[in-house]
């Protein structure tokens, strides 16, 4: 077992010995370590469907020059604004890949964590027929969708690894202090 706050001491020490560009970078590298098990569990977790949303979860970190990247990957529904300030990182876990059709998840993965609410959906306005086809072949003017709970599979995943974040980063940012001696 590791002691956190012994390996944090050493860690900070051997940081402070850096150049500023080589800090950020081993810190990257220790976030990026630290998402490793959330993934895990996020995928043991993902809705099983077509798995789509499994092989989806992965990881970005992101700093100050990437803010516009955080709102296009996330859903505007469930968005809560996220400002980087300088010297500051956000690892971004979850669907962000594309599927093998090259279509995001982040939205259905959006769409299972929170639920939906029961709403009436009609045909687009450019629609010749004003109807909308059902997979049975049959043609109606609207559709009532009952909505769903959300699972909050994202949420119940994070949970799960509190403990294993922390010793993850400090591993990896000691694993890249290594490489560099």
């Amino acid at each position: 077992m590791i002691d956190i706050e012994r390996a944090g001491r050493d860690i900070d020490k051997r940081l402070a010995r850096l150049e500023k560009a080589l800090q950020e970078k081993a810190l990257k590298y220790g976030l990026s370590r630290a998402a490793v098990p959330v993934k895990g569990a996020m995928k043991r977790n993902a809705p099983r469907r077509t798995g789509d949303m499994a092989r989806a979860v992965g990881s970005r970190v992101l700093g100050k020059k990437d803010q516009g990247k955080i709102e296009l990957i996330m859903s505007n529904r469930h968005r809560d604004p996220i400002s980087i300030q300088d010297g500051q990182w956000v690892v971004l876990i979850g669907p962000i890949r594309k599927n093998s059709r090259g279509y995001s998840q982040a939205f259905k993965g959006a769409l299972t964590e929170f639920g939906v609410d029961p709403h009436v959906i009609r045909p687009r306005k450019g629609n010749k027929r004003h109807a909308l086809r059902l997979l049975g072949g049959r043609w109606v003017r609207e559709v009532r969708h009952p909505g769903f709970k959300g699972r909050y599979w994202m949420a119940k995943s994070g949970n799960e690894t509190t403990s294993e974040v922390q010793t993850a980063f400090y591993q990896g940012l000691s694993r890249y202090l290594d490489k560099l001696a």
